[in-house]
């Protein structure tokens, strides 16, 4: 995919608000697929944003929030009409209170160019990595030829096993479920990471909500602020 903006203006506005140098929530006003261009040009040029290692971790103090979602109260806590549930049971609830400690959680999902330090490094072979298993199973993640070359779009196609043998070596660990969803609520416990509103224009979320949809992972920054991208279309994806 080649980005050829209209003019230089347009090019400015598009790779200002992937450098999220823009104000907050002036990125929206430009076209999705736009910034997923100008994204996929800046990487190939030199995404700086991944080279700032200090600056791409957020802190989440500590504290307690309500984990869970439930489906029959359109009143109560965490209510949520979209809720997974089987037979009537949810794997969501109750919602419950959940005390947590001070935890730091990347700001971005780890990137093919991040992950591609970890092949380089030979760590796929380092058993010491591997505490969780896997070691040896592996040799790269699916289609990794493909994916080098949009380097900034998340990292796809690995097993549980990969993610956590690349946090090791990177001198950390996968977050908990409740960590997780603590940094997806946010600090009010929202529904979505952005808030209470559905991703319906294809604008909030990667996902098959809109028609302007990309159906496709997409280069990481272009939705939410904090934290972001912490819903991705493809589930494999590393957060």
């Amino acid at each position: 995919m080649n980005y050829q903006p209209k003019n230089m203006d347009q090019d400015d506005a598009a790779i200002k608000a992937v450098m999220g140098l823009s104000e907050a929530g002036a990125s929206q006003e430009i076209p999705l697929r736009t910034r997923i261009e100008a994204a996929d040009a800046l990487a190939r040029a030199g995404d700086q944003r991944l080279e700032r290692d200090e600056e791409n971790w957020i802190l989440i103090p500590a504290g307690q929030f309500w984990m869970g979602a439930q489906r029959h109260d359109p009143e109560g806590r965490n209510y949520d009409p979209e809720a997974w549930e089987i037979r009537g049971h949810s794997d969501e609830a109750p919602v419950h209170l959940v005390s947590l400690r001070a935890f730091r959680i990347r700001r971005y999902p780890v990137t093919v160019q991040e992950f591609a330090r970890f092949l380089a490094a030979g760590a796929y072979g380092e058993e010491r990595y591997w505490g969780a298993g896997g070691c040896g199973e592996f040799s790269e993640p699916e289609g990794w030829p493909q994916q080098q070359e949009t380097p900034s779009r998340p990292v796809v196609g690995v097993s549980w096993y990969e993610p956590s043998a690349y946090a090791t070596w990177a001198g950390a660990r996968l977050p908990t479920e409740a960590e997780w969803e603590r940094a997806a609520r946010g600090p009010h416990s929202s529904r979505f990471p952005w808030g209470d509103l559905p991703p319906l224009d294809g604008q909030r979320a990667n996902s098959d909500s809109g028609s302007d949809a990309p159906s496709a992972p997409t280069p990481v920054g272009n939705s939410g602020e904090g934290v972001s991208d912490l819903l991705s279309i493809d589930g494999r994806g590393i957060s």
